[in-house]
């Protein structure tokens, strides 16, 4: 992006923000799924050690998703949106980047504690020390997605083209490796509704129907055995 971009006219259509929702979505309701169940594994429920290894796995197959998430939007979404407005005045959004420096050693806790809880799954202390941490960390994501989606959406939907979107777009998806990318297709396509797996799909075109045909059935199945 350079600082010749032009903001979106009145007359020309604006972004959709779908795959920006979806992801959100399946941020926060798995967060507090997770967090449900370290605390009833912390409380006695029956854990083995495959299931112990697959909520350890679905954890970092969320941060991966998370982290990337957060690089983009600190180096290219947050500094486009200045740019594009036509002002150097970033105040409305270092208040997100700040959440986001919050978020980071909560996560690091979080996937020490599920790997520890992996390692010795008879021990209830790591879960216990997991459910305390994932409840932090959810609820501050829940507050700052809410701040994020306030704050964010509508100056994406007001000042950029919708060209400009699907190149930001492709940044997100360019961040991931593949292995991330095993876990965070099939999962963000889990938390959409119909509707919008269809605008995903559509979107994304045949490509993203052959991956989840490819990882799909596998990540169904971690998702069974980490919630049940």
């Amino acid at each position: 992006m350079t600082t010749t971009t032009l903001a979106r006219r009145p007359d020309e259509p604006a972004p959709d923000l779908t795959d920006y929702l979806v992801v959100h979505r399946a941020m926060t309701t798995d967060l507090r799924r997770l967090t449900e169940v370290a605390d009833r594994i912390a409380r006695g429920e029956p854990l083995d050690a495959r299931r112990a290894a697959a909520v350890r796995d679905y954890l970092a197959g969320i941060d991966a998703e998370i982290r990337s998430h957060h690089q983009i939007e600190d180096e290219h979404v947050w500094p486009f949106l200045v740019v594009v407005r036509g002002h150097a005045d970033a105040t409305d959004l270092t208040g997100l980047t700040g959440d986001h420096d919050e978020l980071d050693p909560l996560l690091d806790a979080a996937g020490h504690a599920a790997r520890k809880l992996a390692d010795a799954p008879a021990d209830r202390a790591p879960a216990q020390r997991l459910a305390a941490l994932l409840a932090d960390f959810s609820a501050l994501l829940d507050r700052h997605i809410a701040d994020e989606e306030r704050v964010v959406f509508p100056m994406i939907r007001r000042y950029v083209r919708v060209a400009d979107y699907r190149r930001l777009q492709r940044r997100f998806r360019g961040n991931l490796s593949l292995r991330a990318l095993v876990f965070a297709a099939p999962w963000v396509v889990a938390h959409a509704t119909p509707q919008e797996q269809a605008a995903l799909l559509a979107e994304a075109g045949a490509g993203l129907r052959l991956w989840l045909r490819v990882v799909g059935g596998r990540f169904a199945a971690r998702r069974r055995l980490v919630f049940g």
